[in-house]
């Protein structure tokens, strides 16, 4: 292309036949070569330089453009139609649109009509992992755990490198009971995020499940330590809480779990896990009788 515009600017000294032809290339999946010659008309119509939009082989100027030249501008203009048309799940918009909708429906637990737009957009683009992602934590609010696995299975397929991926599925499995996959699950999130502060206390939980509290109290270590490092404003209380609680610091657990505000339900289902636990770490009562009433009371 660049070769074009070069050869383009030779021919007819004028920076003008550069910028209009580089835009022309820009935009060839969007015109017709009738338009583009129509352009090109329109830039540089005098008496001695008119082209005629029904013949694309011919160009009458001071000089006849080559016919090389032609024929890379037509090899581009099918270079670009055929990408379109191979591509086209990847620039088609409805599929974001109908994310758009379903995420509104969701958050109107509307968890029907949100499926339907979920799906609607999976078929328009199958490689979409968002919408994969989305349509399995709808599931997971109806309860239909089997199918919200599928999909957390398939956006990580799509979407590997992704962590909040595995945080989905990997929760899930836990609330199922399946540690061992939930644990490769928080280990894989953490390869990608080292500091990442739900691995951290999950993996901490989970090891006061199994009856290791030294492994826990090593993660909830960690997890105090990621927290400290990030600014307080984008650290969830409830994670420093539970993980103070599990290193033994119960009456700082307890002062930060009055302060807590938002995210109560996770922050409670994080308890009840300890909870279970054989031997679980001093305060867990407290902790959630805390939070239970903060629930009550609307936070």
């Amino acid at each position: 292309a660049i070769k074009l515009f070069d050869e383009l600017h030779d021919l007819y000294k004028s920076a003008l036949v550069k910028r209009h032809f580089a835009k022309l290339y820009h935009n060839l999946s969007h015109q017709t070569f009738t338009e583009a010659i129509e352009l090109f008309n329109h830039c540089h119509r005098n008496e001695e330089a008119v082209a005629t939009s029904k013949e694309l082989d011919t160009l009458f100027c001071k000089e006849r453009i080559p016919s090389w030249i032609w024929i890379l501008l037509i090899f581009i203009f099918l270079i670009g139609t055929f990408s379109i048309v191979m591509d086209i799940d990847d620039f088609n918009p409805l599929d974001i649109n109908y994310i758009n909708e379903g995420d509104k429906n969701h958050s109107k637990d509307q968890y029907d009509e949100a499926i339907i737009n979920y799906t609607k957009a999976i078929k328009i683009r199958p490689n979409n992992d968002w919408a994969y992602k989305s349509r399995g934590e709808v599931y997971v609010k109806l309860g239909k755990y089997d199918e919200a696995l599928a999909d957390y299975t398939q956006a990580i397929n799509l979407q590997p490198d992704e962590g909040s991926y595995y945080e989905k599925r990997g929760r899930l499995y836990h609330l199922q009971g399946d540690r061992e996959k939930a644990e490769t699950d928080y280990l894989k999130l953490l390869k990608l995020e080292e500091t990442n502060l739900f691995s951290l206390v999950s993996l901490g939980i989970l090891s006061y499940q199994e009856n290791k509290p030294e492994p826990a109290q090593k993660y909830f270590q960690q997890a105090l330590e990621s927290a400290q490092k990030e600014e307080s404003s984008s650290v969830d209380l409830h994670y420093v809480a539970i993980s103070q609680l599990g290193i033994g610091q119960t009456e700082t657990a307890l002062e930060t779990y009055h302060q807590v505000k938002i995210n109560i339900d996770i922050a409670l289902e994080n308890l009840y896990f300890l909870q279970k636990s054989p031997h679980p770490p001093a305060g867990v009562d407290k902790a959630i009788k805390i939070l239970e009433l903060k629930k009550v009371d609307g936070g």
